[in-house]
């Protein structure tokens, strides 16, 4: 028999949860690591090749160009206009989506994994890949459910956020034609934005375990997601937040200095296509190494809320129920008529 890890069934600090997450992404050989990097390798690649596409194109530099008023609407080539907008649109959704579904699929096999660890069994990253494959629809539904409640969160800040980005524009005089907008047009709204995505991101953050451990479909994982987080939003959002800053900080800051700082330079120097790799590229391989670590500490956030759940137990032998196979060591049945006689070998 295993035995099982006591700490999953404890609670623990945003700090220690966030410190756990980089030690249990990269124990037993970096299973949890390379599991997820292999799910998410399809998103990297599409988006890499979205990148060059909109460089090679032109349609960013158009764009942009039209947003700094640096067009004379007069004088804007319709078709020229469209044709930047259906590789930005068509693109930036095929990107988003295939992110989305193995965003998803990914965190749910890490969740997965994790459970199995703390009951003390080893569980390999081909083990995690056909869990997801069998398990597919359930968690390309999910992860459906999952983006149109981060979506519809998304509009809502963004009310707000626009009235106040048209303020900032009007005070700075970036409504001017032929004004370069202020930075205050893009920092403000995003001040509006992020606290109510991390917010969203806290109730959400369970969702993928939910559905890989207690097996639940979108609409039920998401409410219980929402439920584990109700009373405990502070725990859950400190955890989110904090991860979100350490993993997600250094890409999306590259990316912004890439961008605002390099982009121009690096397309004049080699061109539309590898000038926009150059500039962006980096961001999304960092991405690509900080999004597993972030996913084991949307697990751990999962194991710890159930850990702080006043209403239900959460043993050992609980999450055996869940997830099927041999009890851990030292773990019996609390329902059995001799509570000092051995468990069953498998419940499952």
């Amino acid at each position: 028999m295993s035995t099982h890890d006591a700490a999953r069934f404890e609670p623990q600090s945003p700090a220690a949860l966030v410190k756990a997450a980089f030690g249990e992404c990269f124990a037993q050989g970096g299973a949890a690591f390379i599991a997820a990097a292999v799910v998410m390798l399809p998103a990297a690649a599409l988006s890499l090749a979205f990148t060059y596409l909109m460089g090679q194109s032109g349609a960013l530099q158009t764009v942009m160009s039209m947003q700094s008023g640096q067009v004379d609407p007069t004088q804007l080539d319709t078709r020229e206009f469209l044709s930047s907008m259906l590789v930005l649109v068509g693109g930036g959704l095929a990107v988003g989506a295939v992110s989305l579904l193995t965003t998803f699929a990914g965190a749910a096999a890490v969740g997965r994994m994790l459970a199995e660890r703390a009951l003390g069994r080893p569980y390999s990253a081909a083990q995690a890949w056909d869990f997801a494959l069998g398990k597919l629809w359930r968690l390309t539904g999910a992860g459906l459910v999952a983006g149109l409640t981060l979506t519809g969160g998304y509009i809502v800040a963004s009310i707000p956020a626009s009235i106040l980005a048209i303020i900032a524009a009007g005070a700075t005089g970036g409504m001017q034609p032929g004004a370069t907008p202020s930075p205050a047009v893009q920092i403000v709204p995003g001040l509006v934005v992020l606290p109510v995505l991390v917010a969203v991101a806290a109730y959400l953050a369970s969702m993928p375990s939910v559905v890989a451990v207690e097996d639940m479909g979108g609409i039920s994982a998401v409410f219980r997601s929402f439920r584990l987080v109700s009373g405990r939003f502070r725990q859950a959002a400190t955890t989110i937040g904090l991860g979100g800053l350490i993993l997600l900080g250094p890409p999306t800051v590259l990316q912004m200095v890439a961008q605002f700082g390099l982009l121009e330079r690096l397309t004049a120097a080699l061109g539309g296509g590898m000038g926009m790799l150059a500039a962006l590229g980096p961001a999304t391989v960092l991405g690509l190494v900080a999004w597993p670590i972030l996913f084991v500490l949307m697990a751990l956030i999962y194991f710890d809320l159930r850990s702080r759940q006043t209403e239900e137990d959460f043993t050992p032998y609980e999450l055996t129920l869940e997830v099927g196979g041999e009890l851990p060591e030292g773990v019996g049945d609390p329902f059995a008529s001799d509570p000092d006689s051995p468990a069953p070998a498998d419940i499952s």
